[in-house]
């Protein structure tokens, strides 16, 4: 596992997958037709848990504020700080992207207000990534 560190914020375009994990395909597919230029935007995967289960959205950067809005999407925030995580190819085992965020989650520096954070950089390799708690509100 590795530590990152992301410096701003970085405000996404969400579209929300009706089922986990059968829906996500369809929640891409969807995010890819509300934005003409998505192929050439950073994609992410977020998904937290819930009283129903766990709630997963397709996203990508927002080029501009408000453009969410625009597009009827909801937003979601990836807070600036500690990231923990490692990049997986999940096209050979689609099942790592889960195994990794199994170890993540066992952290206990985890950000309980945080998400899991899936950063893809191409069709192979996803970044898989949880927030580490903000120690510095604590010194």
């Amino acid at each position: 596992m590795q530590e990152y560190n992301i410096d701003k914020d970085i405000q996404l375009i969400c579209v929300r997958a009706t089922s986990f994990p059968s829906g996500i395909a369809e929640a891409f597919a969807k995010l890819h037709e509300l934005l003409p230029d998505a192929a050439a935007r950073a994609s992410y995967g977020i998904s937290h848990g819930s009283a129903d289960g766990i709630i997963y959205m397709a996203a990508a950067e927002e080029q501009y504020p408000g453009e969410a809005g625009e597009y009827g999407c909801e937003i979601f925030i990836v807070k600036k700080g500690k990231y923990k995580g490692r990049t997986v190819n999940w096209k050979e085992n689609s099942a790592q992207i889960g195994a990794t965020f199994q170890e993540l989650l066992a952290d206990p520096r985890l950000d309980l207000s945080g998400a899991c954070v899936e950063k893809y950089f191409n069709r192979n390799e996803v970044q898989c990534m949880v927030r580490l708690e903000d120690t510095a509100n604590y010194l």
